[in-house]
């Protein structure tokens, strides 16, 4: 498509990319972060992949628009308690050593 929009673009390619999440998870996830305010569904719209490329811009991994592996992972790093990870790697607290 000439001319398409970085949103167009990030819709034709993310039709054609199996999915990690649901697009209304990711809108959960980037809301309570801070990223995006809209309707928490399932409708990958412009407010959808402007906050995901302003939450991929923040963490300096490229800007798509789309969420692949590494903007996954990501999300993970900077939401453990949305996907249940129980700490973070290097927030580990030190056990006490037996006497």
């Amino acid at each position: 498509m000439p001319n398409a929009t970085p949103t167009q673009r990030a819709k034709e390619l993310g039709a054609a990319i199996p999915r990690l999440l649901e697009v209304k998870d990711v809108k959960k996830v980037l809301s309570q972060l801070g990223y995006y305010n809209g309707p928490l569904n399932n409708d990958p719209d412009d407010a959808y992949f402007q906050a995901v490329v302003n939450f991929q811009h923040s963490k300096a991994i490229v800007q798509d628009g789309l969420v692949g592996g590494e903007t996954y992972g990501k999300l993970r790093e900077a939401a453990p308690w949305y996907f249940g990870d129980k700490q973070q790697v290097g927030d580990a607290k030190p056990q006490a050593q037996p006497h």
